[in-house]
């Protein structure tokens, strides 16, 4: 379990860097991933987001050798 999150930690903090994301609670900021496990799901609130987060994981499969299914 801790290789797969060291394995992990760079997709992830490469998508919180995306500045974008939605509001959940009207008193907290907005939240743009959530993370568990081997499963990541991602918020966005309009579809021109997508094009980043679709390069960001091309670019850790690409890096990695993993095979995400989007």
């Amino acid at each position: 379990m801790m290789l797969l999150a060291v394995c992990l930690k760079p997709l992830i903090h490469r998508l919180e860097e995306q500045p974008n994301g939605i509001r959940v609670h009207p008193q907290q900021g907005k939240t743009a991933l959530v993370a568990y496990a081997d499963d990541v799901s991602i918020l966005v609130d309009a579809p021109e987001e997508i094009t980043a987060i679709r390069e960001a994981i091309q670019c850790y499969g690409k890096a990695t050798g993993a095979v995400l299914n989007i």
